[in-house]
């Protein structure tokens, strides 16, 4: 095993978001005499739309080559949720995988708050997340393509037609997220373009303003459809769902500007965490896969969403 930044893999989807102001050339005459236009950069001559679409391609240029580098990575972080009344908690995370390129799972995460105490273990592969809660020795297992995202759609509240307990299992992880453990997992190692990027590996760019600093980008055939700004050298700077989410990277690492030292989620309803790196390993050789499963102890109920809803 040796320190160094995780390699990233994962689906092809689509890439983040930056922003970058047209410039204008001031043509002066003076007594009579025509003085010629200042050089301008090449780079600079073009129109708004291919301003625009140069910012796009280093942004699509810095997803693909952390794309590239995959393998097995270890993820530590430190997490701060905040409530829509202000309340705080503190919880640290731990995340692992074997980051094949186009495949990241299974993924396995642990949350802890206290003084070490599990709040919840979680496993994702292609077809489920399962998520267990010592606390209560209750699991959940959401199936199908929306599985994590089922409880997030609602900016984190539960559905008001139907009672609320407070007990059930994704009641007690807190703040949800608008993302599935994959995901996180993408955006914390520095793979998170693959989000934003169209499917397939299109190259058409995305409509797109300009914005101080950057440009804005309107995604619709994303992983994460809705407007993501970039910087003018490509790199993501924050995004805004349709739903109400919005992620911002608020300091990404020196070598790396896809990979954030601090990045914080929030809702429109008042609801954010503060997602912290302490720290992040390659690994060698892979996890077997004892070490990605997640085994439910004896007594467990288990629940799907929907027996959840019907208590």
């Amino acid at each position: 095993m040796f320190t160094s930044r995780p390699g990233c893999a994962g689906p092809q989807r689509p890439k983040f978001i930056c922003v970058l102001f047209a410039l204008l050339v001031l043509l002066k005459a003076c007594a009579g005499v025509q003085t010629p236009p200042p050089a301008v950069p090449a780079e600079e001559q073009g129109a708004s739309g291919d301003r625009g679409a140069a910012i796009w391609q280093r942004f699509r240029e810095r997803a693909e080559k952390a794309e590239a580098l995959s393998g097995p990575f270890r993820l530590r972080a430190g997490l701060r949720y905040t409530d829509a009344a202000g309340g705080t908690q503190r919880a640290s995370a731990l995340l692992w995988g074997n980051g094949k390129s186009g495949d990241p799972f299974p993924l396995r995460l642990d949350l802890q708050a206290g003084m070490g105490v599990t709040a919840a273990k979680i496993r994702e592969d292609a077809q489920s997340t399962l998520v267990y809660v010592p606390r209560e020795n209750a699991a959940l297992l959401y199936h199908g393509p929306q599985r994590a995202r089922q409880y997030a759609q609602t900016g984190g509240e539960t559905d008001s037609r139907q009672p609320s307990s407070g007990d059930t299992p994704e009641e007690s992880l807190g703040v949800p997220l608008p993302l599935s453990p994959a995901e996180l997992a993408l955006l914390l190692t520095g793979c998170g373009g693959t989000l934003f990027l169209p499917p397939g590996g299109s190259g058409a760019v995305p409509e797109s303003r300009p914005v101080p600093g950057g440009r804005r980008y309107a995604l619709r055939n994303a992983a994460l459809p809705g407007e993501l700004e970039l910087s003018a050298e490509g790199a993501p700077l924050r995004w805004r769902g349709n739903n109400g989410w919005a992620i911002e990277i608020e300091e990404a690492a020196d070598d790396n500007p896809l990979r954030p030292d601090r990045l914080r989620i929030a809702h429109a309803g008042g609801r954010s965490v503060l997602i912290e790196v302490r720290e992040t390993e390659r690994v060698s050789p892979h996890y077997s896969g004892e070490q990605l499963s997640l085994a439910l102890p004896p007594g467990t109920a288990l629940r799907t969403p929907q027996q959840t809803a019907a208590r």
